[in-house]
Parts: structure tokens; sequence; C-alpha cells
């Protein structure tokens, strides 16, 4: 009879612990998703950023380009006027 008792007395302990186990690791997984939503939005501001550097760089390069063809005609006067 001692044996059932023990045995009954094993299985609740392990079924107390299995539940508590469950629900940490619930919690867990809640932080890691939040976690995982903000990483995502970050990467998403950061695309953006990175989107508007592209175009700003494109648009200096273009303004460059502009102001060396500018100074490439400029220097064609001075030294065609020699």
């Amino acid at each position: 009879m001692s044996e059932i008792i023990q045995a009954d007395v094993f299985f609740f302990i392990t079924s107390v612990a299995v539940i508590v186990v469950t629900i940490l690791l619930a919690v867990v997984l809640g932080y890691i998703i939040g976690i995982l939503r903000s990483i995502k939005s970050a990467a998403d501001v950061v695309r953006d950023g990175v989107g508007t550097i592209a175009r700003d760089i494109a648009a200096l390069k273009k303004a460059a380009k502009k102001k060396k063809e500018k100074a490439e005609t400029f220097i064609k006067t001075l030294t065609k006027s020699k």
C-alpha cells in the first residue's frame, strides 16, 4: 500500500513540475516574441534609413557630376583663350 502512495506522490509532484515548467516556457516565449517584434521594427526603421541614404548619395553623385562638367567646361574655356 505504501508503494501506491509513493507512486501517487511522485506523479503529483511530477505533474506540478510539468505545469510550472510549461507556464515558465510560455512566459519566456512571450518575451521572445516581444523581442523579435522589436527587432523587426528596428530593422524596418534601418531599411527606410538606408533607402533615404541611398537616394541622397545618388542625388549627391548627380550634383557632383554636374559640377564636374561645369568645371571641365570652365577649364577648357580658360585653356582655349591662351
